[in-house]
C-alpha cells in the first residue's frame, strides 16, 4: 500500500465520519489522542467488503482464465 500523508489520512477519516461510517473520540490528554471506531453503518460496509473479498478469492482462477483469454484475443 502506498504511503499516505497525515493530511490525506485525516481528510479521508473526516469524510468517513461525515458519512456516518466512523465515530471519532478525542482523549483530553497532552498531546490529544484521537481514536476512531466503526459505527453500525461502517461495520455493515466492512461486512460487505469482506464478502466481496471472499468472492474474489474464490473466483481468482476464473478471473485469471478470463484475463488469459482476453490477452490471446487482443494480440
Amino acid at each position: 500500500m502506498p504511503a499516505i500523508t497525515q493530511k490525506s489520512l485525516t481528510d479521508i477519516l473526516r469524510k468517513l465520519e461525515r458519512k456516518g461510517m466512523l465515530n471519532r473520540y478525542i482523549s483530553p490528554t497532552i498531546p490529544p489522542q484521537v481514536e476512531y471506531k466503526l459505527t453500525p453503518l461502517g461495520l455493515e460496509l466492512l461486512q460487505f467488503c469482506e464478502t466481496m473479498n471472499t468472492w474474489a478469492k474464490e473466483r481468482e482462477t476464473d478471473m485469471q482464465r478470463a484475463r488469459r483469454s482476453y490477452a490471446r484475443r487482443s494480440r
